[in-house]
């Protein structure tokens, strides 16, 4: 008679544990498989989230007309009206940030308005611009003069252009600067508000950043 039969009770271990180990190997490959896919998401959810973080965006005056701080006697009859020069700068633009803002969008579009204490002074259209941050990657993702904005005088005025000249060469002879409040909307980035300070002679950094809020729009 044959040796080579298994006893049973042992057999049924061995199938057992090859069952244990089957069902092991298969909840590690779900657990690994698991984290893997963790790990995949996260990155992606960061690319996403990096590719829309706003970046930093500053309005600098480069010039004014018509309303020069530094001048010591107020302008005379005739004198042009309110204007300002402003460039757009930005920083901490992420590697995979892309975005072309401003110009029109539909029917609306992107202005933008300078204000002294409250007191309209001047309009502006934001033309189109576009913010690559693959291209800005060598400048550490920071640029100046993105784009122009020519900011030209409201048509209605608050005070007199002698009132307003002299408050504003009091504040910049006390302070050394003038704060001028430039905000507005800007198709495909929101709703901008800024304070942008005016230096006597030479301009200096830009000190204030703007913050850039979204609105939700009526639906009609």
């Amino acid at each position: 008679m044959g040796t080579d039969k298994v006893d049973p009770p042992r057999r049924r271990f061995r199938d057992k544990m090859r069952e244990i180990r089957l069902n092991a190997c298969d909840i590690a490959t779900i657990f690994y498989t698991g984290i893997l896919t963790g790990v995949i998401f996260v990155i992606v959810l960061r690319a996403y989230v990096t590719s829309r973080t706003t970046p930093n965006l500053y309005l600098r005056i480069v010039g004014v007309e018509g309303l020069d701080p530094g001048a010591s006697t107020p302008p005379g009859h005739g004198a042009p009206p309110p204007a300002f020069h402003l460039d757009v700068d930005v920083s901490g633009v992420r590697e995979g940030y892309t975005a072309c803002v401003g110009g029109m969008h539909g029917w609306r579009s992107s202005l933008l308005r300078v204000s002294y204490h409250g007191m309209v002074l001047a309009w502006g259209i934001v033309p189109s611009f576009c913010i690559d941050g693959q291209r800005l990657r060598p400048g550490g993702g920071a640029a100046s003069n993105v784009a122009a904005v020519y900011a030209v005088a409201a048509e209605s005025a608050v005070l007199r252009e002698e009132e307003l000249h002299g408050m504003v060469r009091t504040e910049q002879h006390v302070t050394g600067k003038v704060d001028f409040d430039v905000e507005g909307h800007v198709a495909g980035l929101g709703y901008l508000k800024c304070k942008t300070p005016f230096f006597e002679g030479e301009h200096k950094s830009v000190v204030y950043s703007c913050g850039v809020y979204q609105l939700l729009e009526k639906c009609t």
